[in-house]
């Protein structure tokens, strides 16, 4: 399986993914961000996006995905028929079991009669083959077999003023943490961002990564959690355990152990 989480920043838009793709027997690791650009003078576009599930219906999706966009300039509805249309293509070509759920991130340049103006559009969507739709989201969404622990973590984490740099650092975080805690998802993260402003969509060098991991290791997050559950008075009782009490506890287990079982 495979996670993904994409995310709107106040400045561009920010999607995450881990590489590790496996049959249940053998591991092979890939980048699953996938990415279309349009730029002809007039229009500056751009698509990215990551699926989870099986690797062949992630894969086929891809090809669709690829062919369908083109030749097609920017119009955010057609954009989304023809996405819509690619997760009909997976449903009614293969079984239930194989559907996949999608993160997509769009953004759109036009530029305007005034040199030098343009309008910017941003939009990320979530989607899914069974039900053959994107739906638009405001702030972040994930895709993978269980989310929870990374929705949890957003939800508290996540605010909607925060720069693409800070997006960046938190994808890969909670990546991260989905990689440590969540089954078939492994690897190293990417990440890849556009930034209002700028052309197409840049990934994260291995350099960039390693030090956002450096910074904000995950045993942090453990830290914090074991200070605020301890800070709790109902709970400092086991921090304030005498020596001796811990080794009469030790002794009682041991006693415990070599009881013969009835």
């Amino acid at each position: 399986m495979t996670f993904v989480v994409g995310m709107k920043c106040h400045d561009g838009l920010v999607l995450c993914a881990d590489t590790l793709e496996s049959d249940g027997v053998t591991k092979t690791y890939h980048t699953k961000l996938s990415q279309f650009l349009w730029n002809d003078g007039v229009e500056d576009w751009g698509l990215c996006w990551g699926a989870s599930g099986s690797s062949y219906t992630c894969d086929k999706f891809k090809d669709k995905m690829k062919q369908a966009f083109k030749k097609q300039k920017y119009n955010r509805a057609a954009i989304e028929e023809k996405i819509e249309t690619c997760l009909g293509f997976i449903r009614q070509s293969y079984p239930a079991s194989d559907e996949i759920r999608v993160v997509v991130g769009l953004f759109g340049k036009l530029l305007t009669v005034e040199p030098g103006e343009s309008q910017y559009e941003l939009n990320l969507y979530r989607g899914a083959s069974n039900s053959e739709c994107v739906s638009p989201v405001r702030q972040y969404c994930c895709a993978g077999m269980d989310v929870t622990l990374a929705d949890f973590f957003l939800t508290n984490t996540y605010h909607p003023l925060m720069p693409v740099s800070h997006g960046c650092r938190l994808g890969v975080f909670a990546t991260n943490l989905m990689k440590r805690h969540a089954d078939g998802v492994g690897g190293d993260t990417d990440c890849v961002s556009h930034i209002i402003g700028t052309s197409g969509w840049k990934f994260a060098l291995d350099r960039e990564l390693a030090d956002i991991e450096k910074a904000f290791p995950l045993s942090s997050l453990d830290e914090s959690v074991s200070r605020y559950w301890m800070a709790f008075d109902t709970n400092q009782d086991l921090s304030e355990l005498t020596q001796a009490e811990l080794n009469v506890r030790r002794a009682r287990y041991f006693i415990n152990q070599r009881k013969p079982k009835a």
